[in-house]
């Protein structure tokens, strides 16, 4: 689905598909971390190329047994901006977590907001998912304010849970109400 941003950028919103190549989530991955400061980062190192290409495997896999849906956010060739859910394992597989990133030049531009809007529609539909949630960092306060807008509900707080640059931040879990 074409998406029109706030600046009038027009970008591709679509799901996971075979064009997608390893080397342009790396490329997106290595932008993502050489963003600094930019301390709300799970990844801290960029990939190999035979390692993404092992992810992205995974990643087909997972929907193909209908355990992910993932939307991909596209300008051009390129990828600006990634969103999943995936089905949890074992006692919590009923329930499905939500993960997103932007590429900084597109964040505030209602790309995110598309997007996660999208994926809890795909969610629902292909996962049907009891619980939808996400964690976040405590500190990322843009990222909070837009998953309360789209839904998202503060339930627990971890203080102190990770270490990323130097400093521990703690995780706030949100559910989707």
């Amino acid at each position: 689905m074409k998406f029109v941003l706030k600046n009038g950028e027009e970008v591709e919103i679509k799901e996971l598909d075979k064009k997608a190549t390893a080397k342009q989530f790396r490329d997106f991955i290595e932008k993502i971390i050489k963003e600094k400061p930019q301390p709300f980062i799970v990844v801290d190192k960029v990939p190999s190329l035979k390692e993404e290409e092992a992810w992205l495997k995974g990643n087909r896999e997972k929907i193909r047994k209908r355990e992910m849906v993932k939307l991909v956010a596209w300008k051009e060739n390129e990828i600006i901006g990634v969103c999943d859910a995936t089905r949890q394992r074992g006692v919590e597989r009923v329930n499905a977590m939500v993960g997103i990133s932007i590429a900084r030049g597109y964040r505030g531009k209602g790309l995110g907001k598309k997007l996660l809007v999208e994926l809890i529609k795909l969610a629902k539909r292909k996962l049907h998912p009891r619980i939808i949630y996400l964690t976040v960092f405590e500190g990322n306060k843009p990222a909070r304010a837009l998953y309360e807008k789209v839904g998202f509900q503060n339930v627990a707080t971890l203080p102190n849970w990770s270490k990323a640059r130097g400093k521990y931040w703690g995780h706030v879990y949100m559910r989707l109400k």
